[in-house]
């Protein structure tokens, strides 16, 4: 017996007549075809199972055969009170740490409004699946989700529109304690954490093809007030000593690409010495030893918008420079 509502995918009712059988996967497949959708990881599986439902629908023999053997289980669930569900992970967490967010909801009929996440930011999703629950077929987004400040705070309600009628969710609070500082011992994480961008490679594929697509998260680094202002005195010496050697350089004849190079090496020299004095770590290099950070490039994470070409002890390094040079 199926446990697929294929009259539901095609967004018709049993006993649809074949012309509307015919125009619902038409407009459907037009909408929905992994070509006009290149940048979603989701539409190879929405045109197959819309394919599939015209498979059976659309001959005759074969839909006779399904209405006989689900149509009646088909009435009996197809009448579905509208729900909104979200649920958290955890109800307690420190500042900057992950904390997943699931949202759950019927598939049939709705328009989702993501919630306004005051005080959070989110790093990574949604991550969208599906699966039965109690008889129905349920879509399920994921989201990770970070605290920005500490105190009581709250994931507000949200709203989700089934057939024009809005059913909401309920509110949930967390609560945030401090966290220390990565990037300076005994310092007190503040309110701009570092946000380290990193990539993983996810490939979908279907029968007709596969595609590989890059998938992006956020890793908030905690930071103290302190580390975060030499952060930037670091960031524009890096950019000023190099421009104020390019005029004279032009003065002195002397090349200019050489010059600028050595001055952004001068700089970094010099930015490096002052956090050691100050006892700040830098930037990307030293938030790549972050466990979070080093967690997710276990997971198959890398830096940066492309596959990296090194590994390990090299792609530190080459952050090590980075930090010295930019």
């Amino acid at each position: 017996m199926s446990s697929i509502d294929h009259y539901a995918i095609l967004g018709l009712k049993p006993g649809a007549s074949d012309d509307q059988i015919r125009k619902a996967f038409r407009r459907l497949a037009l909408i929905h075809h992994p070509d006009k959708n290149p940048n979603d990881a989701q539409s190879a599986g929405r045109f197959r199972r819309i394919s599939e439902a015209y498979r059976v629908l659309g001959d005759t023999k074969k839909r006779q055969a399904y209405d006989s053997a689900t149509l009646g289980r088909m009435d009996s669930l197809s009448v579905v009170d509208p729900y909104l569900q979200v649920e958290l992970d955890v109800a307690s967490l420190r500042l900057n740490e992950e904390l997943s967010m699931t949202v759950c909801f019927p598939s049939e009929g709705r328009a989702f409004r993501k919630p306004a996440l005051e005080g959070w930011e989110i790093t990574a999703g949604p991550a969208v699946s599906h699966r039965l629950q109690h008889g129905h077929r349920e879509t399920v987004l994921q989201y990770t989700i970070c605290p920005l400040r500490t105190g009581r705070l709250q994931v507000p309600s949200t709203s989700i529109h089934f057939h024009g009628k809005a059913v909401w969710s309920e509110p949930h609070n967390v609560e945030v304690s401090p966290n220390t500082c990565w990037f300076s011992n005994g310092q007190a994480a503040g309110q701009n954490p570092h946000r380290l961008r990193l990539y993983k490679l996810h490939e979908i594929r279907s029968p007709r093809f596969t595609k590989t697509v890059v998938v992006p998260r956020t890793v908030l680094v905690p930071r103290s007030d302190l580390a975060d202002y030499y952060h930037r005195v670091g960031r524009t010496l890096k950019i000023a000593i190099p421009l104020l050697l390019a005029p004279l350089a032009v003065m002195k004849d002397v090349p200019l690409l050489p010059a600028m190079l050595a001055g952004s090496l001068f700089a970094g020299l010099n930015v490096r010495v002052m956090y050691k004095m100050m006892g700040v770590r830098p930037r990307s290099g030293g938030s790549m030893r972050f466990p979070a950070v080093v967690s997710r490039i276990d997971e198959g994470y890398f830096f940066g918008n492309s596959p990296p070409l090194w590994s390990g002890p090299s792609q530190f390094k080459r952050l090590r420079w980075r930090d010295l040079l930019l």
